[in-house]
């Protein structure tokens, strides 16, 4: 077999330095090499030569390993197509267009070009993009395990080490602002932006290190962090792994490591802001990690090349297999969708039955799906469809605001389904949802309470994460009915639950909780708005025949006091910050005050005068307005909502 790999033309290969693709096309190449296959390496950013040396090799596969290049392997001439996607966000790509429109739609659109995704969760972003399962495969990085020094006493085994480029998708400066036992060492990328600058005279940052310090100084650590927002594969994992180094790591930095093993911990995304968990774990991992150094190096073993180079051969002879074949995708005829609803207290008893008996008119015979029911009833009734998600009762308006938290627990069920769908439990459906609803990537519905109206009250609060600027801020849309393919609908979720724990660690909670959320991702982000006849409020006068009701309810009487919130203590939160969360309760009332007072009032009483006194949240109502874009411009609008504060 005769192999060309395409490279990203940056630097060369092997690399002398910092080049973690490069490492990996290096590593490919000799492992292909020792098994008797001829290797070319195309590595220049001259795209006219590397369509041309690609065609010159008449190599039995050209491989890929620049994203950026994709588009060039439509003039390549060859049995076999590769791609491998190094983006670190490949997994998230709905939240960042221009790669989504310019690459990942592209590599999805040539159907000769198979994908080798380097984790599961990047091939199930392709898959859920419309690509057919047998194009797509999960090979992850290799390295050269042995070439790491591992020292069974490491001299800063106190110590724990953030290893590379100092840049904000990698959250050096959220960590270093910690104060914790941790060392950074990396080339500087964009230390100053992000909302955590990177300082880089600080005493726990060592500069930068070569490969060869990479792997005699390694092992000297107790453990590694990385907390990155996004990564495909890690490598930097793999290596602190086979020098013998517990890791502590973010979600998006997990790609295909088995969190099962207790030298692996994973910092889920509502604790990343909390500094006293974090060095707890990081203390916990370190004593672990320290005591099974000779287990952690045998775990890493399983991503040498040796292991990893008989996972690529294999997909060859997959691929083999059914390149000639009339190959139909894996799909099944069916479509599958995943409903999610969340009844909790009254909603249960009050709504959901009715809510299940309904969902047999949204959808055709042949479309399967499945009900995941978040409640805290007990012993609820088996029920064809229906899986129940045991919450507790948190009370209004957590009930509602950790929606994300509770549905990206879910993720790896949704895995199992083409479509999400989030729907109250308070809605009733009456037609067949249109057949165009399942093809969009992700949607969410048209409020109709500012149905022709050119006022919303988006969340106006520049400290809030769910801040909407002016210029942003189009159609309103209601958190009763949102969805989309499963993939970019996890990673909305995921993205959502990050930034409504990131807010509550300020402390702050938006003027329509998770709705605010919802409508700022829908500014920033592609998605299609449905017709409010998804939404229609029962008794309402539309011109329109709805497909789904929403029910009339008493809303304080069904929703519960925030007095009535006990079980976020004991689920989310230890028992010695219970004072903290009082505070928040405290907090989402004046959040409601913040909607009634800043939205509204300041963009309707222009001629109000000040009268009343400001009553004893002054400080507070103050130390809001004023974080509130164009604040002079309107403080004598201003000054009147801060006088009906407190009465």
């Amino acid at each position: 077999m005769k192999i060309c790999i395409i490279g990203p033309g940056l630097m060369p290969i092997p690399p002398v330095g910092w080049g973690a693709v490069e490492q990996v096309i290096h590593g490919y190449a000799n492992a292909l090499a020792n098994l008797g296959w001829e290797v070319d390496i195309v590595n220049t950013q001259d795209s006219d030569e590397i369509v041309r040396k690609a065609n010159a090799s008449k190599a039995d596969v050209v491989h890929c390993h620049y994203d950026q290049y994709a588009y060039l392997m439509r003039d390549i001439a060859a049995p076999i197509k590769v791609v491998t996607p190094h983006f670190g966000y490949a997994s998230q790509v709905w939240g960042f267009r221009d790669y989504l429109n310019e690459i990942h739609k592209e590599i999805v659109l040539q159907h000769d070009l198979y994908i080798f995704a380097l984790s599961a969760e990047i091939r199930f972003a392709y898959i859920s993009s419309g690509v057919p399962e047998f194009r797509v495969f999960h090979l992850p990085n290799g390295t050269d395990t042995n070439a790491f020094k591992v020292s069974i006493n490491p001299r800063l085994s106190d110590r724990c080490l953030c290893l590379g480029k100092i840049e904000p998708r990698k959250r050096q400066g959220l960590l270093q602002s910690m104060d914790l036992p941790v060392d950074f060492v990396g080339d500087i990328g964009d230390a100053s932006s992000g909302s955590h600058k990177f300082d880089v005279n600080a005493k726990s940052y060592l500069g930068k290190w070569s490969r060869e310090q990479v792997r005699d100084l390694l092992t000297e650590y107790g453990n590694l962090i990385l907390l990155s927002d996004g990564e495909a594969h890690p490598l930097v994992c793999i290596e602190a792994l086979s020098a013998g180094l517990g890791v502590l790591v973010s979600k998006p930095a997990s790609a295909n490591l088995d969190t099962e093993k207790r030298f692996i911990t994973i910092i889920p995304d509502e604790r990343l802001h909390d500094s006293q968990y974090i060095r707890q774990e990081i203390e916990k991992n370190r004593r672990m990690a320290l005591s099974v150094r000779t287990e952690i190096v045998g775990y890493a073993n399983s991503f040498s090349w040796s292991n990893i180079i008989d996972l690529y051969t294999e997909a060859f002879t997959q691929i083999e297999r059914v390149r000639n074949e009339a190959f139909v995708s894996s799909k099944s005829a069916s479509r599958k969708v995943a409903i999610v609803t969340i009844a909790t207290g009254a909603y249960f008893e009050a709504f959901f039955s009715d809510f299940y008996e309904s969902l047999k008119k949204a959808f055709p015979e042949e479309c399967y799906y499945t009900v995941f029911c978040i409640t805290d009833a007990k012993d609820p009734l088996p029920l064809p469809h229906v899986v129940y998600v045991e919450a507790k009762k948190l009370g209004w308006p957590f009930d509602t605001l950790l929606r994300y938290y509770h549905m990206s627990n879910l993720e790896a069920e949704f895995r199992r389904f083409d479509n999400v769908i989030f729907m109250d439990s308070d809605m009733l459906i009456v037609s067949a949802f249109d057949d165009a609803l399942f093809e969009q990537e992700l949607f969410a519905v048209e409020h109709p309470g500012y149905w022709k109206s050119a006022y919303a009250t988006f969340e106006v609060d520049a400290f809030s994460s769910a801040y909407t600027p002016p210029n942003k801020q189009k159609t309103y849309v209601q958190g009763c009915f949102f969805g989309g393919k499963s993939a970019p609908f996890c990673y909305m979720v995921s993205r959502l639950n990050f930034l409504t724990w990131k807010d509550l660690a300020k402390p702050d909670i938006p003027i329509w909780h998770d709705e605010s959320f919802l409508n700022w991702f829908c500014a920033e982000h592609e998605v299609a708005r449905v017709s409010m006849a998804y939404a229609f409020p029962e008794g309402w006068d539309l011109d329109l025949s709805p497909k789904v009701i929403h029910r009339r309810k008493n809303s304080e009487a069904i929703r519960g006091s925030l007095s009535a919130t006990t079980g976020l203590f004991d689920v989310i939160i230890d028992g010695n910050e219970r004072d903290r969360w009082c505070f928040y309760r405290d907090l989402s009332l004046r959040s409601h005050e913040k909607n009634q007072r800043l939205s509204e009032m300041i963009a309707k009483l222009q001629d109000s005068t000040v009268r009343g006194l400001l009553g004893s949240h002054r400080r507070f109502a103050v130390s809001q307005l004023k974080r509130v874009p164009g604040f002079h411009r309107f403080r004598r609008m201003a000054l009147w909502c801060l006088a009906r504060i407190g009465k």
